[in-house]
């Protein structure tokens, strides 16, 4: 059964400040937010933080966040970024699979630098 917090949670029609409330009540709702076409760049961004991998990678996937939270996602997720938008543009594999060069050296570019792509 469909609860009605999931059906305002994936509705295209809410409004993004209940999107942001719906995002808070459970890691559930936090998913449906962040596949929800009318979830705003700015709330895309606070889902990235996301403990949850599910809601990340549909963070990721999504075509509205920002291309900072994406590359900073791209770090833990390089199949999902591969897949995105933005990871068609930029993201061709080398040999091997890869990512060349110049992509390793965009990604890197992105402030601030995730601590996994220092080590």
């Amino acid at each position: 059964m469909i609860r009605p917090l999931h059906l305002e949670a994936v509705d295209p029609r809410t409004p993004a400040s209940r999107l942001g409330q719906l995002a808070r009540e459970s890691p559930a709702l936090a998913l449906a937010v962040a596949q929800n076409p009318a979830a705003t760049p700015k709330l895309l961004a606070r889902l990235a933080r996301s403990p949850d991998p599910a809601v990340q990678e549909a963070v990721c996937a999504h075509p509205r966040t920002p291309p900072a939270t994406v590359y900073r996602l791209a770090v833990v997720m390089p199949g999902v970024f591969a897949r995105t938008e933005l990871g068609q543009t930029l993201y061709r594999a080398g040999p091997g699979g890869a990512p060349r060069t110049w992509v390793v050296r965009r990604l890197l570019a992105s402030d601030p630098v995730p601590p996994a792509w220092i080590e």
